[in-house]
C-alpha cells in the first residue's frame, strides 16, 4: 500500500494537533485526576465523529475508528497524565495548575494520537478493519496500562497488535529511533530498614551502630552490578535515599534505604532480587544487627515485537528524508507501562524526536524546563497514522 497520501493529510492536521497539544499543556493533570483532559478528548472524537466510551471507574477513554469492512484491528496509545513539578519554561501556554506539568510529553503524545485519529478517520475509505485509540491515564507510577486491560480496551473486538512512543529530546524534530527486541528496562523499588542498638555516642560498644552497618552496605549494593551479575546484562542500581539517626551523641538504632533497581531480562532481574535479599540480611546479620527487605515491584521491560520492528524500519526509510531513522544497539534503562499492552499484543514501540523550542536549551525529560520543537508533532502523526494503515493493508 502506498502511503504517500498520509503525508499532506498529517500536514493538514498538524496546525489542529499543536493547538490541542498548548491547551493540554496548560491544563496538566496528575495521575488519576484527568477529568479534564478526558472531557477534551471525549469533545475531540465528538468534532470527529468517532466512536469512543470512557472505561468505568477510570480517566481512560477508548475511540473507535470503524471503516465498516473486515479486516484486523490495530491500538494506538497515548498517555495523559502530568508530573507533580512546578513549570518554569515562561511560555504563553504554560501550565495553569500550580506545581503541575506535562514535562515527560504526554501532552504531545496525545495530540498526536488525536491528529493521527482525524487522518485516520479522514482515510477511513481506503481502508479495512478497525482502529481503537487509547488514551490510557497514571503511566506515571500508577500502572494505567494494566489497569486498561484488566477493564477490557483489549477485546470485543481483539486487538491484534499495538503502536505507541515517547517524546525523546536527545533526537531533533524530524529524527525517530528504536530498538530491535527490548527498548527499556524493568524497574523495582528496594525498601531496606537497618536495625542495631542504640547507646550512647560514650559507649558506642554498648550498642550496634546501625549507620556504619548501612555505609557498609551502601558500598556492598553497588558492587552486585559488578561482580554478582553478568558483565554482558545491563543494569542501573541507586541508593537514593538514606534516613537515619537523631542526635550526633546517639548511636543509631535504625536507617531506612530506598533503593531502585533497573534490568532488562527477567532472569537477572530476579538473581538481583535474590542477592539483595541475601546481601542485606548477611552482612547486617554479621556485623551485629538485622535487615528488613521489601521489594515493591515496578514496570516490566518493554519488548518490540521483531516482524514489526521489521516493517517500521521500512516504512521510515519510505516516509521519512534519509538520515532521520535511527536504530540503536542498546536499550534505554527508563520504563513505561506500555510494555503491558505489548504483553497483551504484539506491540511496537520508539522514540519521537521533539529537541526544544527554539531559542530554549535541550532539557531531558522530567525538567522544569522542558519544551519541544512542535514541528515533531506532524512526524508523529504520520508515522502513527502510517503504522495502523499499513497494518490493516498488510494483514
Amino acid at each position: 500500500m502506498d502511503l504517500e497520501f498520509l503525508k499532506p493529510a498529517a500536514k493538514k492536521f498538524t496546525p489542529y494537533a499543536i493547538n490541542l497539544r498548548r491547551e493540554i499543556h496548560s491544563h496538566p493533570e496528575l495521575s488519576g485526576q484527568e477529568v479534564g483532559s478526558v472531557a477534551l478528548i471525549c469533545r475531540e472524537l465528538n468534532r470527529l465523529g468517532i466512536a469512543h466510551e470512557i472505561l468505568p471507574e477510570m480517566n481512560a477513554v477508548v475511540g473507535v475508528i470503524d471503516t465498516d469492512r473486515e479486516g484486523p484491528v490495530v491500538a494506538l496509545r497515548a498517555d495523559i497524565d502530568a508530573l507533580p513539578i512546578q513549570e518554569q519554561t515562561g511560555l504563553p501556554f504554560e501550565s495553569q495548575n500550580p506545581g503541575v506539568m506535562h514535562a515527560c510529553g504526554h501532552d504531545v503524545h496525545t495530540a498526536v494520537l488525536l491528529g493521527a485519529a482525524a487522518v485516520l478517520q479522514n482515510q477511513r475509505t481506503a481502508l479495512r478493519g478497525k482502529i481503537k485509540l487509547f488514551f490510557q491515564p497514571a503511566e506515571e507510577g500508577n500502572g494505567g496500562a494494566q489497569a486498561m486491560i484488566n477493564a477490557g480496551c483489549m477485546d470485543n473486538p481483539h486487538v491484534d497488535a499495538v503502536f505507541g512512543l515517547h517524546c525523546s529530546p536527545r533526537y531533533p524534530a524530524g529524527k525517530v529511533s528504536t530498538c530491535k527486541g527490548h527498548i527499556n528496562a524493568s524497574s523495582d523499588e528496594c525498601r531496606i530498614i537497618v536495625r542495631g542498638k542504640t547507646a550512647h555516642g560514650a559507649s558506642p560498644e554498648e550498642g550496634v551502630d546501625a549507620i556504619y552497618i548501612a555505609c557498609q552496605l551502601v558500598n556492598a549494593l553497588h558492587g552486585l552490578s559488578s561482580r554478582r551479575v553478568r558483565a554482558t546484562d545491563a543494569i542501573s542500581l541507586n541508593v537514593g535515599t538514606f534516613v537515619a539517626g537523631h542526635a550526633k551523641n546517639i548511636i543509631c538504632d535504625r536507617v531506612d534505604l530506598g533503593v531502585m533497581f533497573r534490568t532488562i531480562r527477567q532472569d537477572t532481574r530476579a538473581r538481583l532480587k535474590e542477592e539483595i535479599k541475601v546481601l542485606a540480611e548477611g552482612m547486617c546479620q554479621s556485623m551485629g544487627g538485622s535487615a528488613e527487605v521489601t521489594f515493591i515491584p515496578g514496570y516490566d521491560s518493554q519488548e518490540n515485537d521483531a516482524l514489526l520492528t521489521e516493517r517500521f524500519v521500512e516504512l521510515c526509510g519510505e516516509l521519512l528524508p534519509e538520515g532521520s531513522f535511527v536504530l540503536r544497539e542498546y536499550p534505554d534503562l527508563g520504563t513505561e507501562d506500555f510494555c503491558y499492552f505489548g504483553q497483551a499484543a504484539p506491540s511496537l514501540f520508539y522514540d519521537l524526536g521533539t529537541g526544544a523550542l527554539a531559542g530554549h536549551p535541550v532539557r531531558p525529560l522530567h525538567s522544569c524546563e522542558f519544551t519541544v520543537d512542535e514541528a515533531s508533532l506532524y512526524y508523529g502523526i504520520l508515522l502513527q497514522s502510517a503504522l495502523a494503515a499499513d497494518y490493516l493493508a498488510r494483514h
